[in-house]
């Protein structure tokens, strides 16, 4: 059932892809295919393009790709999102995706950090392998000031082995340093009580980026 334009007929690629192709296929037949496309939507950050999206664009050798950041404003992407959360049907993890757009919107358009926490929590509790969402979860706890929700929810990743995971989200971001703001957090952290979690994780931090002073500084406190 179409659930978005009722009177119009919308496909998606599985009603014309060969489904004994591998991944390597799929992906060239869906960007060919959408080089033949008019106009091709798409997400991209904010101004910026995505870069499936860029190399259909090439393959049709015209510009034919729009972002819909181009169509609507923040607080407009912000009410649709909301407004059709799990419409569709689809898969959690695409639930999960819509939430984090909820707090990631939220956050640049200074809601409530409550209302910001409600929506990470939501995207974690839909894609719960997803150790990005867990940066932002802490990241938004640093914000409210609620250091044992932090110091809880790394324990409990190091009771589980998943501690270094998400150590590894940060370094693999490290050359662009997609989470710098999370990192200060953790990088620059003082307090008069002792939060061996978030201390461990800011000498794990200051280590990996050469802050060798700073480091011994948290590992003496």
């Amino acid at each position: 059932e179409n659930k978005i334009l009722p009177k119009n007929k919308i496909f998606t690629v599985d009603e014309f892809i060969n489904q004994t192709f591998n991944i390597f296929e799929r992906t060239f037949f869906e960007m060919n295919l959408m080089s033949h496309a008019l106009k091709i939507y798409t997400p991209g950050i904010q101004a910026q393009k995505s870069a499936f999206s860029q190399c259909a664009m090439m393959i049709a050798g015209r510009k034919n790709i729009i972002s819909y950041h181009e169509i609507f404003s923040l607080k407009q992407q912000y009410q649709i999102i909301k407004s059709n959360l799990g419409l569709l049907g689809l898969d959690s993890l695409y639930d999960s995706m819509a939430y984090f757009q909820l707090y990631k919107l939220s956050r640049i358009l200074n809601l409530t950090l409550d209302l910001s926490l409600n929506y990470i929590k939501k995207a974690m509790e839909l894609d719960q392998d997803n150790d990005a969402w867990g940066i932002h979860y802490i990241y938004c706890c640093f914000l409210l000031g609620d250091l044992e929700a932090i110091e809880t929810f790394l324990k409990v990743l190091l009771d589980s082995n998943k501690l270094n995971n998400l150590l590894q989200t940060f370094i693999i971001s490290k050359s662009m340093r997609i989470y710098k703001e999370q990192e200060d957090c953790f990088i620059s952290f003082r307090s008069t009580k002792i939060y061996p979690m978030i201390n461990y994780v800011g000498i794990w931090l200051n280590y990996h980026y050469g802050e060798f002073v700073r480091m011994y500084k948290m590992y003496k406190n």
